[in-house]
Order: structure tokens, then sequence, then C-alpha cells
């Protein structure tokens, strides 16, 4: 069924037809976004993104295999209940370091796991 316009007198106004084009999109890098996204879990202000990227990105990496979406909120959950897991650092340290600690092993350990499953097949 057909929806047309009419004027008063009943005649059909022809209208034109505008092909829809794609949004635009914009590609954001991780850096720009991500990084102090999840900076934001562990209170470092901007200046000292910078100084942790390395952790930073290695908590990135391992949130993104610990769950399907790819949202801001999605990767800081994984991270946040990592913290739940393995409790609090120890006196002096920062979150931020005890966690990539934590997460490097972690990561290392299945990288293991999984080079010895391919021997024993």
């Amino acid at each position: 069924m057909d929806i047309k316009v009419v004027n008063q007198q009943g005649e059909e106004i022809k209208q034109e037809y505008k092909e829809a084009k794609e949004p635009e999109t914009i590609a954001v890098k991780l850096d720009e976004y991500m990084l102090p996204s999840i900076a934001s879990i562990f209170d470092l202000k901007p200046n000292e993104v910078d100084q942790y990227k390395e952790e930073l990105k290695t908590l990135y990496e391992y949130a993104k295999t610990q769950t399907e979406e790819r949202t801001p909120e999605a990767l800081k959950w994984v991270i946040r209940s990592l913290q739940g897991q393995i409790g609090s650092p120890p006196f002096g340290e920062r979150w931020i370091t005890y966690l990539n600690r934590y997460v490097k092993l972690r990561m290392e350990k299945n990288k293991i796991e999984e080079e010895i499953k391919s021997f024993e097949k």
C-alpha cells in the first residue's frame, strides 16, 4: 500500500526521492578514547594517562578477550570485576600496576596452556 501526497483538489503531488547517504563515521583511535576511559577506573589524571599507557593497553587487550562487547562500559566492567576477584593490592602499590601484573601473568598462563594443548593433540 502506497501513501500518496495530494493537494486540496485531490491531485497527486510528485515527490522527489533522495538517496539516503551513509552516515560519515569517524575512526576513533584507542589512545584517544579507550585509554582515558579505562584510566577513569583508577582515578588517573589526564597527564598520568601517558605515564601508564602500556599498563592501560595491556588491561584493554585482556578485557577484549573476556567479552564480546567493545563498548567502554563493558570493557570497564570486566576490569572492575577483576579487581573484585583478586583483592586489594599490597600497601603502597597502585591498583593499575597490581592489576597489570596479574593480567600479564594470566595472559601468559593462557598462552602456555594453549601451546601445551597443541602438543597433546
